[in-house]
């Protein structure tokens, strides 16, 4: 055998390129390509910065040609921030392969990017995240996405003011991939920031309004193919928006105790006030109140049926079951709450068999008239 010499020198420069090539292969094709897509509204704390996704940027770096990308969803088009940054630390001509070193020149990258971002301001009127993630699944091939959103949707198919709370998932996604509007993130690592966490007019979410945010586009995600998908809140402190155009808002629901007159026949209780999203247990806070319309409809001395309504998501038979559970909820809570049993004459549960539509609602009232549970007075 012929051994073959190689000089101290050609062998540390090998070794060097062995390490980069391996260092390369072992870093997800898609960490190069960064993309931050920020609906930056003014119902929405001002982006934190890159402290939710430094380490994204660390697999960037070790990839030897990072770069980063702001793109912000306004009015139909989406736009780029500035130009792109390149997250890159270099030892002359060459990556930097030192952890130590890297550290230290990842350090003013993150600077530039933390400035760039937490200026960041849309002045949109409405919050379309669905457009941001579209546009930014088409610059390339393969990426990373970090979305920094609320997720509260004003736009569009997944207009949350037209969906209500009480969608079903699959059907609206299934919806949007019909239309043309899913976006294909094959070949992308996506993460969502700050999902359900909201600033200015828009009245805070309860806990399972927010899980349903967060449910909606991690769900989405996954049937538009991405490598990964998750969820993370922004855990800096909120800082208020550089946003000053006002925004759409959502309303949140709430449970009120109606006031009932000797005339009435009819209360219809929106269901997304009682309920959790594709659940029939009552939320928290709603027994007192359930207890105090008990007494009231006591007093009136007249049979009363449950109804329980949904609006036209999912299975029929799906829906029935689900209306007719929540609105069994509702009598056991009335009962509990001291209503007398027998005064309840029937319960049920009609899905969407029985759409309820006011006159000259548009659409979206129509849908929210029908996510009701009718207490009806047989006067």
């Amino acid at each position: 055998m012929i051994r073959r010499h190689v000089p101290r020198t050609a062998a540390a420069a090998i070794a060097a390129a062995t390490a980069l090539s391996l260092s390369a292969c072992g870093t997800d094709e898609s960490a190069a390509t960064m993309f931050v897509v920020a609906t930056a509204t003014a119902n929405e704390a001002a982006p934190a910065g890159t402290g939710s996704f430094e380490d994204y940027l660390r697999d960037s770096v070790q990839t030897g040609e990072g770069t980063l990308q702001i793109l912000v969803p306004r009015n139909g088009t989406v736009a780029a921030q500035g130009n792109a940054t390149d997250v890159v630390v270099m030892r002359g001509s060459d990556p930097e392969e030192d952890p130590n070193e890297i550290d230290k020149g990842l350090k003013p990258i993150v600077a530039g990017i933390d400035k760039q971002l937490t200026s960041v301001a849309s002045n949109a009127q409405s919050l379309d995240l669905l457009a941001g993630l579209n546009d930014a699944a088409h610059r390339a091939e393969r990426s990373t996405i970090v979305a920094v959103s609320s997720g509260l949707q004003t736009d569009g198919l997944a207009d949350f003011r037209g969906l209500g709370w009480d969608f079903d998932n699959t059907t609206v996604i299934k919806s949007l991939a019909d239309k043309g509007f899913l976006p294909d993130l094959s070949g992308k690592r996506v993460r969502f920031v700050g999902l359900g966490q909201v600033a200015g007019e828009q009245q805070p979410l309860p806990e399972p309004m927010r899980r349903k945010v967060i449910g909606f586009w991690t769900d989405l995600c996954k049937a538009a193919h991405a490598s990964t998908c998750e969820s993370v809140s922004e855990k800096a402190a909120p800082r208020q928006s550089a946003s000053t155009h006002r925004a759409d808002t959502v309303r949140v629901p709430a449970f009120e105790l109606p006031t009932l007159s000797a005339s009435t026949t009819q209360l219809a209780v929106d269901s997304s006030a009682l309920f959790a999203p594709d659940s029939a247990q009552l939320l928290p806070g709603v027994t007192d109140t359930m207890a105090q319309l008990a007494g009231q409809l006591n007093r009136t001395g007249v049979p009363i049926t449950i109804t329980g309504h949904t609006w036209k998501f999912g299975p029929a038979d799906g829906a029935r079951e689900l209306s007719k559970e929540r609105a069994q909820a509702v009598a056991d809570a009335l009962t509990s709450g001291g209503l007398n049993p027998t005064r309840i004459a029937d319960v049920r549960g009609v899905g969407y068999d029985e759409l309820i539509t006011p006159p000259g609602a548009g659409p979206d009232q129509t849908a929210a008239a029908n996510r009701v549970v009718v207490i009806g007075l047989q006067r």
